[in-house]
């Protein structure tokens, strides 16, 4: 893995948002078979996070593992609201993890069967050593800005901030609707305003800002 990475322009890179076969309905492949494949390409970390279950993690723990990757814990939450929003967390540490069986739990109880949902309440209960991404095109921020209400957006992000604090908020770009850009396809998180908006020309590939197309909603200081 010493030059593999450098060979596919993947130096620092981790996807940190993934789905496996427990991901019933939506991912295919299993634990195993993308730790190896992270590992041909040369990732030093590879995130796991499932819908609404953490029954993946100790088979993602044990392939990374075996292919020397370090495992990151995570979950791609289901809210409450109309939409069924999406937010995704990822532990950061040991207390992150019990924040996630947390959460995973309390949303299993309060939905329906095969539909668990949490509430942001329940989120602000269990935020100890999470780092939250904003989600997916479900996600309330990114589907506020494809309906073009960026106040709206602003509005959620600085929810999420009051939550998890700013620096533990990070904006999930995605290649997709009005954010094409010259990015990879993949999905990248970067920190939010760390850069100036639109980034400028990069590489595809990389986990640093650049390339990841232009997207209305600019960075501003504050909620």
């Amino acid at each position: 893995m010493d030059d593999t990475a450098a060979r596919h322009g993947l130096e620092g890179w981790a996807d940190l948002h993934v789905h496996s076969a427990y991901s019933l309905l939506d991912g295919t492949s299993s634990p195993e078979a993308l730790a190896a494949r992270a590992a041909e390409l040369g990732y030093a970390a590879l995130a796991l996070t499932d819908h609404d279950s953490l029954a993946g993690l100790v088979a993602h723990a044990q392939a990374c593992a075996a292919q020397g990757i370090r495992p990151i814990a995570g979950v791609e939450l289901t809210l409450t609201d109309e939409e069924g929003s999406h937010l995704t967390l990822l532990a950061s540490d040991a207390h992150g993890y019990a924040s996630l069986a947390r959460l995973v739990s309390t949303a299993q109880l309060a939905g329906q069967k095969g539909a668990p949902r949490a509430t942001l309440d329940d989120v602000a209960a269990c935020a100890v050593g999470l780092e939250c991404l904003t989600g997916c095109r479900r996600g309330r921020i990114a589907a506020a800005v494809l309906r073009g209400e960026y106040d709206m957006a602003w509005q959620h992000l600085g929810e999420l901030q009051a939550i998890f604090g700013a620096a533990h908020v990070w904006v999930e770009v995605q290649r997709g609707g009005p954010c094409v850009g010259g990015g990879p396809a993949g999905r990248p998180a970067r920190r939010w305003g760390a850069a100036p908006w639109p980034p400028a020309p990069g590489p595809p590939g990389r986990a640093a800002p650049g390339g990841y197309g232009q997207c209305p909603l600019r960075p501003r200081r504050g909620p």
